[in-house]
């Protein structure tokens, strides 16, 4: 049971940094597609 919380906290931890690249990423996926759609028009 205990080997189960450690790997629960573990996956928890690093999940929410994932998530958290994860945003990162997509805002940066975002300013790049906004700045494709200003040359287009």
């Amino acid at each position: 049971m205990e080997k189960i919380y450690k790997y629960y906290c573990f996956i928890k931890k690093y999940l929410f940094e994932i998530l958290k690249y994860i945003g990162i990423v997509d805002s940066i996926i975002d300013k790049i597609k906004d700045k494709k759609k200003d040359k287009n028009s």
